[in-house]
């Protein structure tokens, strides 16, 4: 069941309970004086317009009362979805970015272990026409490796940007479910105030 139902489900059963248990006075706690005949009919028919007159105006609170506590609950969830999709995604950013730091470290050591066979190899070669070729060979390997040097320090940049904007994400996600927290102890409290005997 998700939340909203859940809110939904926790209001209407909280209004139902208000409904059904809320004091309402009865002509017995309304006594009066005797009057006349006809004039006792007539006032007794005041008496029990005005009390229903009086019912209708707290049933018609109490349902303003619940629609805008309903509404809230709405806004609430919707931010708290929307702040949840935030948070997911700039997570798996961040697992994105980490999956490929760790893949670059193997390719780039066999790099650094091929560059310094090409320097061992160079400091054995005679052949002038070999060794420029290793020296090429050897330009391009550390070109490469510039290269991913590179390509690391901006990932690095990138996963603390990440982390940083996780961070922040995180906490308004926290402070949202803290408010909707705060509404169901707000709404269970309503609850408990309209049972008799409270």
């Amino acid at each position: 069941m998700t939340l909203a139902k859940s809110l939904t489900s926790i209001s209407l059963f909280w209004m139902t309970i208000w409904c059904l248990m809320a004091p309402r006075p009865t002509l017995a706690q309304q006594a009066s004086p005797p009057l006349a005949p006809a004039q006792a009919g007539q006032s007794d028919q005041m008496q029990m317009l005005r009390a229903l007159l009086d019912e209708v105006r707290q049933l018609r609170l109490a349902l303003q009362r619940n629609n805008l506590t309903a509404y809230r609950a709405q806004i609430l969830l919707e931010r708290l979805r929307a702040q949840q999709e935030r948070v997911d995604r700039l997570t798996r950013e961040l697992e994105a970015v980490r999956n490929e730091m760790v893949e670059s470290k193997p390719y780039q050591a066999q790099m650094t272990e091929m560059l310094k066979g090409i320097e061992t190899r160079l400091n054995q070669e005679a052949d002038s026409v070999r060794r420029s070729e290793l020296e090429m060979e050897q330009r391009m390997l550390k070109a490469q490796l510039e290269q991913q040097a590179q390509r690391n320090e901006r990932q690095r940049e990138r996963e603390a940007q990440l982390m940083a904007q996780l961070q922040i994400e995180q906490t308004k996600l926290e402070e949202l479910n803290s408010r909707l927290d705060a509404l169901e102890n707000e709404l269970e409290q309503e609850g408990a105030a309209k049972r008799p005997g409270n």
